[in-house]
Formats: C-alpha cells, sequence, structure tokens
C-alpha cells in the first residue's frame, strides 16, 4: 500500500535472457500504489507472474496502473486484430485509408509509453512489393501509416505483408512465449487486389 517506483510501484520483477524466473502473486491487495514510468502496482520485464485472486485499488502509471510488461504484439487500432484483411486494394495507387497500429503487451494493453521505437510493413514475398513510407515511429503506443502503395499483380488475393517492431525483442518472447504459440504474436496484413 501506497508504494512509489520508477516501475513497479509495489513490486518490480527482473528477470533476464540468463536467468528466467517463475514468479506467482496469488490473493493480494495492491491499493494506492504508484510508478512514475509504468506499472502502478506489478512490473515485470520478461515471464508474466501467475496471478489469481489479487485486488487492485487505485493505482496508477502513465501506463498500466495496475500491471505493465514490455511489447510482445502489433495490433490494429480499435479491433485489436493482429492478422488484417484488406479487400480491393488497387496496385500500384496510394492506399486511401490510413492503417493505424497499436502496440501492446502481455495483459493487452496498449504499451502508451513507447515512443522511441518504429514499425515497419514490408512486401513478404519477391513476387510483391511497396512503395512510399513502409515504416513509422511509435507514438504512446500507436503508429499511424497513410502514404503506402502496395504493388501485386492485378486480382491477386491473399497477398502477405509482415508488420513488424524493433520495440518487440523476439529474443524474450521467444524465451517466454511456447513455440506453439508464437505465430499468435506474428502481424500480418492480407490484402486481395481488385482486377
Amino acid at each position: 500500500m501506497n508504494n512509489t517506483a520508477t516501475k513497479g510501484g509495489a513490486i518490480q520483477i527482473d528477470c533476464s535472457l540468463t536467468r528466467q524466473c517463475a514468479n506467482t502473486i496469488t490473493n493480494c491487495t495492491f491499493t494506492d500504489n504508484s510508478a512514475g514510468i509504468q506499472g502502478g502496482a506489478i512490473n515485470y520485464n520478461m515471464n508474466p507472474p501467475v496471478m489469481s485472486l489479487n485486488n487492485f485499488n487505485n493505482n496508477s502509471a502513465v501506463y498500466g496502473d495496475n500491471i505493465a510488461s514490455y511489447p510482445v504484439k502489433i495490433v490494429q487500432a480499435d479491433s485489436g486484430d493482429s492478422n488484417i484483411h484488406i479487400e480491393g486494394a488497387a496496385s500500384g495507387l496510394k492506399h486511401t485509408d490510413t492503417l493505424s497500429f497499436e502496440i501492446i503487451d502481455f495483459e493487452g494493453q496498449v504499451v502508451n509509453n513507447e515512443n522511441k521505437d518504429t514499425v515497419k510493413i514490408a512486401s513478404s514475398t519477391s513476387e510483391v512489393s511497396l512503395s512510399g513510407t513502409n515504416f513509422a515511429k511509435i507514438n504512446n503506443g500507436t503508429i499511424e501509416f497513410d502514404n503506402l502503395v502496395f504493388i501485386a499483380q492485378a486480382g491477386q488475393t491473399n497477398v502477405k505483408y509482415s508488420v513488424s517492431s524493433s520495440a518487440i525483442n523476439s529474443e524474450i518472447l521467444s524465451l517466454t512465449v511456447p513455440n506453439s504459440s508464437l505465430a499468435q504474436y506474428s502481424t500480418s496484413l492480407n490484402l486481395s487486389f481488385r482486377k
């Protein structure tokens, strides 16, 4: 109660690539804790703690009033989807809609203190390409692309473009997520082009 820190107002869990950790937090009450940067009550930097029967009241932080961690996934803003479908794309013409994304953590929260890294959209095969501004700086956990030109054969369907970010540490993610689940943390655009 009433604790203050830069990260993890009540609890800061630090693990490393060489020192994995497994923590359990059960039947605790976190009240009036605050963090200057992230994790008003709890912050962890690698393995998510197993948590059950905890209560969180009036905790605060810039990011993650109760719990915070690190960026793990890019999703479409508002929908939360990481497998985004675009129908009727016009090959070689500027895409008319702004593509908006958010960078989220294990809790599904927008990592709104993320401002230094970038997100990039790239073609997944050599048969298709992309021009315009295909990278953007993350601003408070959000990213927008409004100057993209997707290029593929007219009428081509299910054309994949990858969406990636320097904010997501793939080495940490591969150590904290089972291999069978890693695919759900990747993000792609799937376009169908009009004839």
